[in-house]
C-alpha cells in the first residue's frame, strides 16, 4: 500500500503502557534470581542465551546466583564475550564447582577469559570446554593457567582445533599436574608430534586420565549431589583404573542377565564426549532447579 494513500482506519494506536517484549531468557533467569529458596544447581542447556542472556546471568552469579554449585550451559549459542563474562564472574565465585560450557562458540577468546579465571577461582573442580572453537591460543593460555591453579580436577577439551603446538603445552601440564584428574583432548587438529607428546605425557604421570567417563552426568539421575561426590573421590591409580574398568564390565554383563538396565545405568554422554548428559537435572535433586522454559513457581525445583 502507498502510505499516501493511507486513511485514518489504517493508522495503529500503541499503547505506550504497554510492557515491551522481553527476549524468553529474560523470564527465565530473572524467575532463577527470584527462586526461593536459591537453588544450588542450574541446568540451561539447549536455552537460546545468546551474549546477551550470558552477560546478564554472570551479573546474577556475583548476587542471587552467588551459592549455585553446579551449572550447565552448553548449546545456548553463548559465543566470546558471553563466556568472557561468564568467566570473570566464575573467577570471584565461591561456590561454583562444576560448569559446562560445551558446544558454544567460546573461541580463543572466551579460553584467554578462562585462563584467568582459573588464576583466581579457587572452588572450581569441573569445566568442560567441548566443542567449543578453541585452537592453540586458547590451549595454551589453559595450559598455563592450571600450572598454578590447585583446585581444578578436570577439563574437557575434546573436539576443538587444537594443533600440535598447543598439544605440546597440554601435554608438558600433564607431566607436571599434582591436581588434574582428567584432561580430555581427544578429537583435536594435533597431528604426529602432538599425538606422541600427549602419550608420552599420560604415561609419565598415570594419575592423570585421558577422558572423561562416558557415565558422567551433571544432570538426569545423578544429580547436582551426584556430581558433587564423585569430585570428591580420592585420584584413581593405574590399578584401580583397570579394575574399575574390569568390575563395570561384569556389572553390565550380570545386569543384562538379569533383566533391562534401570535408568541410572543407562545414563551415557549423548555427545560422548563426558560433557554434561542432556537430560534435566531431577526435580528431586535437593536445591536443583531445571530451566525448561516459561515461568515456573519458585522452590518447586522447575523452572
Amino acid at each position: 500500500m502507498d502510505l499516501r494513500e493511507m486513511g485514518d482506519e489504517h493508522v495503529v494506536n500503541i499503547d505506550e503502557n504497554a510492557k515491551s517484549a522481553w527476549p524468553p531468557w529474560k523470564h527465565l533467569l530473572e524467575d532463577l534470581a527470584d527462586a526461593q529458596p536459591p537453588p544450588s544447581s542450574i541446568k540451561l542447556a539447549y536455552k537460546n542465551l545468546g551474549d546477551a542472556g550470558a552477560c546478564r546471568l554472570a551479573e546474577l552469579l556475583k548476587g542471587a546466583l552467588r551459592s549455585i554449585t553446579v551449572l550447565d550451559l552448553s548449546c545456548t549459542s553463548i559465543g566470546s564475550s558471553g563466556a568472557t563474562a561468564i568467566a570473570s564472574a566464575v573467577g570471584t565465585h565461591e561456590s561454583l564447582r562444576a560448569l559446562d560450557m560445551s558446544s558454544n562458540a567460546v573461541t580463543d577468546g572466551g579460553a584467554l577469559a578462562f585462563a584467568e579465571c582459573l588464576k583466581t577461582n579457587t572452588t572450581l573442580q569441573s569445566l568442560c570446554l567441548h566443542a567449543c572453537l578453541i585452537g592453540d591460543k586458547g590451549a595454551t593460555a589453559l595450559a598455563d593457567a592450571l600450572q598454578t591453579n590447585s583446585t581444578l580436577l578436570e577439563l574437557n577439551l575434546r573436539q576443538n582445533y587444537i594443533d600440535d603446538d598447543g598439544a605440546a603445552r597440554l601435554a608438558s601440564l600433564i607431566q607436571s599436574s599434582q591436581t588434574l584428574r582428567v584432561l580430555d583432548v581427544q578429537s583435536n587438529s594435533y597431528k604426529r608430534n602432538g599425538k606422541a607428546a600427549l602419550a608420552q605425557a599420560w604415561a609419565a604421570n598415570p594419575r592423570v586420565d585421558r577422558s572423561m567417563p562416558l557415565a558422567v552426568s551433571y544432570g538426569g539421575e545423578e544429580g547436582a549431589e551426584g556430581v558433587l561426590a564423585r569430585l570428591a573421590q580420592p585420584p584413581r591409580s593405574l590399578v584401580s583404573v583397570d579394575s574399575a574398568g574390569s568390575n563395570s564390565k561384569n556389572l553390565m554383563m550380570g545386569r543384562k542377565k538379569q533383566g533391562a538396565l534401570s535408568p541410572t545405568h543407562l545414563q551415557t554422554n549423548t555427545r560422548q564426549s563426558g560433557s554434561l548428559n542432556s537430560s534435566p537435572i531431577s526435580p528431586k535433586d535437593k536445591g536443583g532447579v531445571t530451566a525448561k522454559g516459561g515461568a515456573g513457581r519458585a522452590g518447586t525445583g522447575q523452572i
